[in-house]
């Protein structure tokens, strides 16, 4: 089936199309309105490293100092944020979801993170607790692992998590995967009418040609009858009229002259006949 007869099919069955179509519209329109649109804030942290790598009184030095890179701790409380249960612990009073990361082009690494919720203060709220999960967290590392404290690695924030954004992108993808389910199905409805319509229509025909056929078949062609004409009448030849009714024969005399010629021979002699008769 081409593009023409796609179209041509749709507008027969426009009954059917145009109805839920408008159903489909209304629904999306509903659901694009009544859906809350998702917030969404940005901050970044950077990690800087102590002035110093070795306490000069105790001579302790800091082990994530000797890593000579300081995104090996910042992978780590990342690490440790992402795992199911401080995920969910994080999350759990503010509603939100947060992405976390290393930007690490350059030379400092840049800890990049992202919060989405369904109110701007929660996901400043979210935001919020994850920066504080992180120093906090970066901080106990070091310690566990017998750093001084004028040897730790501490964070900075470089973009503060204040700045909330709307995000619409959720409520477009629900407004385009309604009407675009809405559409195949009025389409198909149209096709599947189509369909049951022609298959009606052929099963029509071929009863109606079987039934035909069936009555040729038993029905035998009834006779006719010509009415039989009376005979008509004999019209006896007037002897006055001889010449009207005679008919021609071979030897050229009439039917009446033939007649009366025969019946003056079988009654009449001859001549020869006489004189033999009177002698």
């Amino acid at each position: 089936m081409d593009l023409w007869e796609a179209l041509r099919v749709l507008a027969r069955r426009w009954v059917v199309v145009v109805p839920l179509l408008v159903l489909t519209a209304f629904g999306a329109f509903n659901l694009y309105s009544t859906t809350e649109p998702e917030y969404t804030v940005t901050g970044s942290l950077l990690l800087r490293g102590p002035s110093v790598s070795q306490d000069e009184e105790t001579g302790q030095r800091n082990p994530y100092l000797d890593y000579g890179n300081m995104a090996v701790p910042a992978r780590v409380v990342t690490d440790i944020a992402l795992t199911p249960s401080t995920y969910h612990e994080l999350t759990r009073d503010t509603g939100t979801t947060f992405e976390i990361g290393l930007d690490t082009t350059t030379s400092a690494p840049l800890v990049m993170l992202t919060v989405n919720g369904p109110t701007p203060d929660a996901v400043v709220a979210g935001a919020q607790n994850v920066v504080d999960f992180f120093n906090t967290t970066l901080q106990q590392r070091q310690l566990d692992a017998g750093a001084p404290e004028n040897t730790l690695i501490t964070s900075e924030i470089v973009q503060p998590a204040t700045d909330v954004l709307q995000e619409n992108a959720s409520r477009i993808r629900m407004l385009v995967g309604v009407t675009g389910v809405g559409v195949l199905f009025s389409v198909g409805m149209a096709f599947l009418v189509e369909a049951i319509v022609r298959a009606r229509a052929r099963g029509k025909s071929k009863r109606r040609a079987k039934n035909g056929k069936a009555a040729k078949t038993t029905e035998e062609p009834a006779e006719t009858t010509r009415p039989v004409s009376p005979a008509p009448p004999v019209v006896e030849p007037h002897h006055s009229s001889d010449n009207l009714f005679r008919a021609i024969d071979g030897n050229g005399l009439g039917l009446g002259a033939g007649s009366r010629a025969s019946r003056r021979a079988s009654n009449e002699p001859q001549r020869g006949d006489e004189s033999e008769i009177s002698h």
